[in-house]
């Protein structure tokens, strides 16, 4: 049981690290399809007991829910962004102005921050998929390797540093190769 759990997350780590904006992407759209067939059958089943409305109240759901959580997905990043520039404005100027200006600076450095969070949304995903899916690979290799899991060094309290090394050099790779086939698919 040691060795499927092990393999099984390293078949999941490499899925992240590979094809992780694909999966994201993905999943997004899973998401919504299902929340929003549920919710469209819900809807159905409270105007009417009839199969065919349920069925069609799944499938109008499904497909506004699938736009709306694509929507969302897409919106999330800049509004994060400008949450992030306010906090960065709060910490370099700390009420060292008052009134106008320092709304005016707060509202410059929230409007910064949305503009890199939407133009940095693939790259966030893409290094948060590709360490996830380092951690799991590394993970699963040290479970197989000597029966222990990622997560034994921060039990003991002894840590090593090699698995993070190979965590983030693993990352690297993933990374590389999840922004190469960006290049790929501009190209088709």
């Amino acid at each position: 049981m040691l060795y499927l759990s092990a393999i099984l997350t390293i078949i999941a780590g490499c899925i992240l690290l590979f094809a992780g904006w694909r999966t994201f992407k993905g999943l997004v759209t899973l998401f919504g399809i299902i929340i929003g067939g549920i919710c469209g059958a819900a809807a159905m089943a409270i105007f009417s007991p009839s199969f065919v409305l349920t069925i069609v109240g799944i499938v109008v759901g499904a497909i506004i829910g699938a736009f709306l959580f694509h929507l969302a997905s897409f919106i999330a990043f800049p509004i994060l962004g400008g949450i992030v520039g306010v906090m960065i404005a709060q910490m370099l100027f700390p009420n060292a102005y008052s009134g106008f200006i320092y709304w005016l600076v707060v509202i410059v450095f929230a409007a910064i921050g949305a503009v890199l969070g939407l133009v940095l949304r693939r790259i966030a995903v893409i290094a948060t998929t590709s360490l996830i899916g380092a951690g799991l690979v590394v993970g699963g290799v040290m479970q197989i390797m000597n029966g222990t899991s990622l997560m034994e060094p921060f039990k003991t309290g002894q840590m090593d540093s090699m698995p993070m090394i190979a965590i983030f050099a693993v990352a690297l790779v993933g990374a590389v190769i999840q922004l190469s086939g960006k290049r790929k698919d501009d190209k088709k």
